[in-house]
């Protein structure tokens, strides 16, 4: 029921509409570590950590576009949003199907202004994608 979730669902709502398959996928109650910085995810393809970020990921992998939603917390994406980036490291190798990738965020600030880091903050993700935008 917060402000991400009903743009969520009328983005999900508008994207059936047009004939797309879509899963509203959230990150709340999930069990999602931090990433140690080990590495072993580049070298290994998977992560160390046992969590529910697998499942996660798989479902991202095989997504041809992804719709991130957050909540701008200190002109900033939440954190679980951000835990979920950083542990996204082994799709870097794969063959992920992603190649269109929309950030929707609310925030409390009226000001445009508000939204610049967190927008930032996933195009810095994007932008170790080089198949995606």
């Amino acid at each position: 029921g917060s402000n991400s979730d009903i743009l969520a669902n009328e983005c999900a709502k508008g994207a059936k509409e047009a004939g797309h398959d879509v899963e509203l996928l959230s990150l709340k109650g999930k069990d999602i570590k931090y990433c140690i910085g080990c590495l072993s995810c580049q070298r290994n393809g998977m992560c160390v950590l046992k969590d529910d970020v697998a499942d996660i990921m798989a479902k991202v992998k095989d997504a041809e576009v992804i719709v991130y939603t957050t909540p701008v917390y200190y002109y900033e994406m939440c954190g679980q949003m951000k835990t979920l980036l950083d542990r996204l490291n082994p799709l870097y190798s794969t063959d992920y199907s992603f190649r269109d990738i929309y950030m929707i965020a609310t925030a409390a600030e009226n000001d445009e202004s508000a939204f610049e880091k967190a927008y930032n903050g996933l195009q810095g993700w994007v932008d170790c994608f080089e198949k995606a935008s």
